[in-house]
């Protein structure tokens, strides 16, 4: 639901760019007068636990994403591209391998390493499995050759080594091409 919720964010605001307010609302009028019937759907006919409001709220939340990016399509051209596409399959791709780094690494290390049950180690071990996962996606989004993330990645290394940062350039030895 997460997912979908932070594309629903973003698609708001390329209607907002075309200057159209109302279609975003309607969409998820809509998408949420569905959530809701299903929820209830889910908890008074099926008998289903609250876990069926989680799943209703998912549902609404890839409906106003997918009916939201329908329409936007309508409207702008290109968004069906493969220059679109493929960037957003090779970092969901190097998202769901950094889930699995960030998981297995803290479960070891939750059950052999760090008694967790003090603050300390909690906090230790979420940053050892959280370096885990950033270094992961760093390492899949190079291997990708993810063009946005070399530009991050161009952008940070630039910061550190005190380049001038000038709106989306970034002026430093360093190109994205280098990077690859």
């Amino acid at each position: 639901g997460l997912i979908a919720e932070a594309v629903v964010v973003m698609l708001i605001r390329a209607f907002y760019a075309l200057h159209d307010t109302m279609t975003p609302v309607k969409v998820i009028l809509i998408a949420l007068v569905v959530d809701i019937m299903i929820g209830l759907y889910g908890v008074f006919v099926l008998n289903w636990q609250v876990w069926a409001l989680g799943l209703s709220s998912t549902i609404g939340g890839f409906l106003s994403a997918i009916f939201l990016f329908v329409m936007l399509s309508k409207r702008v051209d290109g968004l069906w591209s493969r220059e679109f596409f493929v960037p957003i399959v090779k970092m969901t791709l190097a998202a769901f391998m950094m889930a699995i780094s960030l998981y297995y690494p803290m479960k070891i290390m939750d059950q052999y390493v760090f008694d967790t049950t003090r603050t300390v180690n909690l906090l230790v071990l979420t940053g050892i499995a959280g370096g885990c996962g950033m270094i992961m996606y760093l390492i899949l989004t190079r291997l990708l050759s993810v063009r946005q993330a070399l530009m991050v990645i161009a952008y940070m290394r630039g910061k550190l080594k005190g380049a001038h940062i000038k709106g989306e350039e970034v002026r430093s030895t360093e190109t994205v091409e280098e990077l690859k």
